[in-house]
């Protein structure tokens, strides 16, 4: 991880910095919040870094949590939006005492590996990007079979091979086997 400035907190506001793994502050990257109090009342706030991958603004007041915190970068001449890692893994925080949180782009991997658990179809879950795959099933007690549906015990098999390298100079592949079973879309 990076080395951040530091930073004190402020009452009721969120402040921090933005960078990637070389420490290179980001540029335009949002960062958002969302609080509620008691009954379901939502509201939020949030900043775009400046060029020094630094952000602050007012937080709603309420139970806080982060979210939409994203960049957008160029891989392979595509412009995708990428989420980004909170620094200590922490994203949730009561909102009146403020906060400082940085993050920074991570090329790969799953988020909160809780939410994973719970959500795994859920792009938002995993960082550098999600592939969804999606398919039919052919049931065995189904008296109906097409042929171009995948037979419910099958084992799907995936290679992803990056082209060139990865953000950070990474140029590792990535073996995925799916036991398909009732689950029709995949997010890795």
């Amino acid at each position: 991880m990076p080395v951040f400035p530091s930073l004190s907190t402020k009452p009721g506001i969120a402040r921090g910095y933005v960078a990637d793994l070389t420490g290179k502050p980001l540029k335009g990257a949002h960062i958002a919040v969302s609080s509620t109090m008691d009954g379901g009342w939502y509201s939020s706030g949030s900043a775009l870094t400046d060029e020094n991958g630094y952000y602050e603004f007012t937080i709603p007041a309420g139970a806080a949590y982060f979210f939409g915190t994203a960049t957008t970068i160029t891989y392979n001449e595509t412009q995708t939006v990428v989420a980004l890692y909170p620094a200590g893994g922490k994203t949730s925080f009561p909102s009146g005492e403020g906060v400082v949180r940085n993050f920074t782009l991570l090329s790969y991997g799953p988020a909160n590996p809780d939410e994973v658990a719970q959500q795994p179809n859920n792009e938002s879950n995993y960082y550098g990007g999600a592939l969804s795959f999606s398919f039919h099933i052919n049931y065995k007690d189904d008296g109906y079979q097409v042929p171009e549906y995948l037979p419910e015990d099958g084992v799907i098999d995936m290679e992803l091979i990056p082209i060139g390298s990865g953000l950070y100079g990474e140029t590792k592949s990535f073996k995925i086997s799916k036991q398909i079973g009732n689950t029709m879309v995949f997010i890795i």
